[in-house]
């Protein structure tokens, strides 16, 4: 990888890093409130035990956010350590040099796209749906939509309803860094039907844009 992309890599790096640093201040801030002054109760001891389990998963959830987030961090830091010595952009497990696009998607991965999907693929299914439910008749059972039927289907429902609040726990999701993130598929489009919806994408405004000059010009 010539030094135009390095520094460019680089730059995306600090500017990512900069804002998880912004985030881990903002969560330790409200760590260091009490639970009382959160809440901004005078005493605990009227309130209702599914109150109090609310507000304590709050907490516990922001603990496990702000491990993932500075988890995310390191990797960003061992991937400026690896610019330095010149090892960056090389997957740690096959010794090939990793897709510039993955790269442009997650900076500070270590595998290539084969590597990472052999690793993915020894993982349990976590789509596996309980053998109980072939038992169970519509509406209650689980179903799969045709990919040509339009309007909303099962898995658009999940993730309108899970945005409020799931069992899930950030240590359930390990990229998760925000409230909304910590759910299975929280970072698809909602009302998606077939993959031309998708086309559009207006983007992070806060990432910096690949330079066209630097990733077409061989």
């Amino acid at each position: 990888m010539d030094k135009e992309k390095l520094e460019y890599f680089k730059a995306m790096i600090e500017d990512q890093r900069a804002r998880l640093i912004d985030r881990i201040a903002q969560i330790n801030e409200g760590l260091q409130t009490s639970m009382k002054d959160s809440t901004g109760e005078l005493s605990s001891y009227d309130n209702h035990p599914a109150d109090e389990d609310t507000t304590m998963y709050d907490r516990e959830r922001d603990v496990g956010i702000k491990g993932n987030t500075m988890g995310i961090l390191q990797r960003m830091d061992d991937a400026l350590e690896r610019i330095e010595s010149g090892e960056y952009g090389t997957c740690e497990n096959c010794g090939r040099q990793i897709e510039e696009e993955r790269l442009l998607a997650i900076p500070y991965t270590t595998l290539c796209v084969d590597c990472q999907n052999k690793l993915e693929s020894t993982m349990p299914d976590r789509f596996q749906r309980p053998v109980e439910e072939k038992a169970i008749g519509a509406p209650f059972g689980a179903h799969v939509l045709r990919p040509d039927t339009p309007g909303i289907d099962g898995e658009d429902v999940w993730q309108g309803v899970a945005k409020y609040g799931t069992s899930n726990s950030p240590q359930d999701i390990p990229e998760s860094i925000e409230f909304g993130e910590v759910y299975w598929n929280a970072d698809e489009d909602i009302g998606a039907v077939e993959d031309v919806d998708y086309i559009i994408d207006e983007g992070d405004p806060d990432d910096i844009p690949p330079d066209p000059d630097i990733f077409k010009r061989e």
